[in-house]
């Protein structure tokens, strides 16, 4: 790049203060406990909570809810099935082991 080419840059007055807000976090099944326990060391220094999100390809978000939960359906109503319900259950339940000794708050969006 040119010296004379920078690229624009925002102005200081519109950082984000991180102290205090929340950290999204991706998680798919069969994941290394490390990005969670990574996303607590994170959190408690910013003093935040964690949302840990998965998300389902094969689905759609059809009405999303005041708290943050949606309700989804398949892509292809012709293959659907109820098998993320496993899905889900299981990053839930590997979540909660690897979150239970980390005093950090936490939620889960599938």
């Amino acid at each position: 790049m040119a010296a004379d080419r920078v690229p624009p840059q925002p102005d200081p007055s519109r950082l984000t203060h991180f102290g205090g807000s929340p950290i999204v976090v991706g998680v798919v099944p069969q994941q290394s406990p490390l990005v969670a326990l990574t996303a607590a060391s994170l959190a408690r220094g910013t003093h935040g909570e964690i949302y840990f999100a998965h998300v389902d390809t094969t689905r759609y978000a059809e009405q999303e809810y005041p708290d943050g939960t949606v309700a989804h359906l398949p892509l292809n109503p012709d293959t659907a099935d109820d098998s993320w319900q496993d899905v889900e259950e299981a990053l839930i339940e590997a979540l909660t082991t690897v979150m239970r000794d980390q005093d950090v708050g936490w939620q889960f969006r599938y």
